[in-house]
């Protein structure tokens, strides 16, 4: 029997992680399937859960059952000419804690000693790995023996737990056996007169083995704009990774910021996050996956033109059991732009001007009325998880994975609700002032929602970039490990939809991050910034790009 330290938690609704998750949609569609009474349940039923499962909920302490067998049958003495041995193989890697033994002292007081010893040549070795003894009640149950220093075990690998008491048999222990050898198929039962000289019983013994597992944490602070106008805001994505098994005790996040930059708000109690003190948060019991809140600034206008602001992140993490890591110092550097007011220019200037300028833009309203103009495009794999994005609207890190959760649910929807026994792929839905065109590939779906009506241009277009998609990139996601490294660069593909050359220059084989391995854990910090979409084009046609 085995088992894992903390059971991984559903990630919170903005997560890119390697889990399919529910999907929440903008409300006030009245066109298509929206109308459907259905989908208001829908909405009703996904929306608080996913706000119950945003904030990280592990436990963190040293004592998760890992490896046992409950099944009870008859004792077996335990004393000075019989030592009693168990073997167990942990299915991962953990630290051992505590081991408990069905037992009971069936003399006069007197100590039970328990060994942890490796494997060798399938009987216990000579050396022990760690051990201690403990003066066990007359009557039987499970007997405790806390473990110091903890011991880290290995996936797969053969342990033997070891009893013995020096005592004469009618003075020892009674340590129960499990009726047959069948009990714990990954192990077996042994016994020596000596410790020494080891034979095969034909019984498994009744034990439980106790342990942890450590995080592995990783932490990214990336900034929607790197140059702001006085005035201007902008959203700081504090991105917090859990790679290992086991959850952090606690992870304490201090935001200082410059002069040049002012607090709005943020998101931190999304995920569980405790505001201790002036911009500064803990989470406690940090579980594997991955968790980020937005802190928005805002660009003071008392600052000189080309002011440099940097705001400064710091990570205090600990381990499973609490025990302090490295501190870590990410700065993020903000340049102000403030040219002071515009000049004011006579009033008849501004008519004269505005006589051209207003013909102009009666014809271009006229030439774009009724046309597509993209607002969001999105990449998401066939299960679900979000590869790549562009947005005319969201702030990067935010929004974008509850639409894509979003994407995947509607398909889902559309397809058990209209398509009878076939599994059809949706191409496209209509809702209020949006239109959804879905392009289906082999490994991914190329969802782009626009407004306007298409003339079939961008729907060409859209085939197009799937299609290029597959070519690069259909070996890689047909078995992808959900590690977005290797589908790095996609994103510079979606210009095709445009009706320009993608830049292949930062296609695939770009490195992430540089980390530090200290105390256990691995603590990375990638110093990368993401413009926010500010030259995203907003339309597919090139000329209602100027």
């Amino acid at each position: 029997m085995g088992g894992a330290d903390d059971t991984p938690l559903p990630d919170d609704v903005r997560s890119s992680d390697n889990r399919e998750r529910g999907f929440l949609h903008a409300p006030g569609a009245s066109q298509g399937f929206m109308a459907q009474p259905a989908w208001g349940v829908l909405l009703v039923l996904l929306f608080p859960v996913a706000l119950l499962l945003a904030a990280p909920t592990a436990r963190a302490d040293p004592y998760h059952l890992q490896v046992g067998n409950d099944v009870l049958g008859t004792e077996r003495a335990v004393y000075g000419q019989q030592w009693v041995a168990q073997s167990f193989a942990p299915t991962s890697g953990f630290f051992l804690s505590r081991i408990e033994l069905y037992a009971r002292d069936r003399g006069n007081s007197g100590a039970l000693s328990l060994e942890v010893r490796a494997d060798s040549s399938g009987f216990p070795a000579a050396a022990t790995l760690v051990g201690t003894s403990v003066n066990g009640p007359g009557s039987a149950g499970w007997l405790d023996f806390e473990l110091s220093p903890y011991l880290e075990l290995e996936q797969n690998r053969t342990y033997w737990i070891v009893a013995s008491d020096s005592r004469t048999q009618s003075n020892g222990y009674e340590w129960w056996r499990s009726g047959s050898d069948t009990a714990y198929p990954e192990g077996t039962g042994a016994l020596s007169p000596d410790g020494v000289n080891w034979t095969y019983d034909t019984e498994d013994y009744a034990f439980r083995v106790y342990g942890f597992q450590q995080p592995d944490l990783n932490f990214t602070v990336t900034a929607s704009r790197l140059t702001l106008d006085a005035g201007q805001s902008a959203e700081f994505s504090v991105i917090m990774r859990n790679a290992g098994l086991g959850s952090a005790s606690s992870v304490s996040v201090n935001v200082s910021l410059p002069s040049g930059l002012t607090y709005v708000d943020d998101d931190a109690a999304f995920i569980g996050g405790v505001q201790v003190g002036p911009l500064s948060y803990r989470f406690a019991n940090l579980g594997p996956g991955r968790w980020s809140f937005q802190l928005t600034v805002a660009a003071s206008d008392n600052v000189s033109d080309g002011t440099v602001a940097e705001a400064r992140f710091a990570f205090e993490p600990t381990d499973h059991n609490g025990v302090p890591w490295p501190r870590l110092v990410e700065t993020v550097a903000i340049t102000i732009r403030n040219t002071g007011p515009a000049p004011e220019w006579p009033w008849w200037v501004l008519g004269l001007a505005g006589i051209p300028i207003g013909g102009g833009l009666l014809l271009l309203v006229r030439r774009r009325l009724g046309r597509a103009t993209v607002e969001e495009v999105f990449v998401v794999h066939r299960d679900g998880i979000l590869l790549a994005h562009q947005s005319k609207t969201l702030t990067p890190d935010k929004d974008e994975d509850i639409l894509a959760a979003m994407l995947k649910t509607v398909q889902d929807f559309v397809q058990e609700a209209f398509s009878g026994n076939e599994s059809v792929p949706m191409r496209g839905i209509q809702f209020g002032a949006f239109n959804i065109l879905i392009e289906p590939g082999r490994t991914q779906n190329l969802a782009v929602v626009y407004r306007g009506r298409d003339d079939g241009t961008l729907a060409v277009r859209a085939k197009e970039l799937s299609q290029l998609i597959e070519t690069r990139y259909g070996r890689v996601l047909e078995s992808w490990s959900g590690d977005m490294r290797e589908v790095r660069g996609l994103r510079d593909l979606l210009p095709v939809l445009w009706g320009r050359r993608p830049d292949v220059s930062g296609v695939r084989g770009q490195g992430e991050e540089s980390g530090i391995h200290e105390g256990g854990a691995s603590l990375a910090v990638s110093r990368e910034a993401s413009t926010g979409g500010d030259q995203v084009p907003t339309s597919p046609f090139p000329d209602e790009e100027g």
